[in-house]
């Protein structure tokens, strides 16, 4: 293969990241409207079914995040070893920092539900 060709694949591999970074948050969105607007007026195992369907989701979600972001890495390295003038455009300190903020979020997510059920009249 071509260094474009390696590239084109880095390139496509970021852009599936980024929308798996979309999916994510509108998984999010919908759980922590559903915190807010109803979250304390459900049932325990509402809202733990509810909880384990999103979490399941958002694990997946992240892992499919993290896949395509070291595809990304993979085929940036394949394409700067063909040709010196082949950019790398991501690094592995993206994959940490895409891990630890994409868990970040989703901890605070679920605190965010805990603290509305807590906090129920």
């Amino acid at each position: 293969m071509t260094p474009y060709e390696y590239m084109d694949l880095s390139l496509g591999s970021g852009a599936a990241a980024m929308t798996m970074v979309t999916f994510g948050f509108t998984i999010m969105s919908g759980y922590l409207l559903v915190a807010y607007t109803i979250g304390a007026k459900l049932a325990r195992r509402q809202v733990y079914a509810i909880t384990f369907i999103y979490t399941i989701s958002m694990i997946n979600n992240i892992a499919s995040h993290l896949s395509n972001v070291v595809g990304a890495i993979e085929y940036g390295k394949l394409a700067g070893e063909i040709s010196a003038e082949a950019a790398q455009v991501w690094t592995i300190g993206t994959v940490s920092t895409v891990l630890v903020v994409r868990v970040s979020i989703f901890i605070v997510s679920l605190w965010f539900m805990w603290d509305v059920r807590r906090n129920k009249a």
